[in-house]
């Protein structure tokens, strides 16, 4: 079975490599995002089964994301991890 994999989206390199390595030890495929555009272009991709997502980053907000992300896949589960 292949691994699942995860869009982490995250502006701070140390959080954003700290959650790829800790999902990639316990098995999952880390895709990784640290800008709005990265996130919106990314998010919507097939293949994605979870995203982890912040809501403050560079050129937009997480939750234009998710509602990018819920016109293009309504059912894509996404987990908020934000500092606020």
């Amino acid at each position: 079975m292949p691994a699942r994999r995860i869009l982490v989206v995250e502006d701070d390199p140390a959080i954003l490599q700290g959650v790829a390595d800790a999902l990639r030890f316990d098995g999952y495929e880390p895709l990784v995002a640290s800008t709005f555009e990265e996130a919106r272009r990314d998010a919507v991709r097939a293949g994605i089964d979870l995203v982890l997502l912040d809501l403050v980053m560079p050129g937009g907000s997480g939750l234009d994301v998710i509602t990018a992300l819920r016109a293009a896949r309504p059912t894509l589960p996404v987990i908020i991890l934000t500092a606020l």
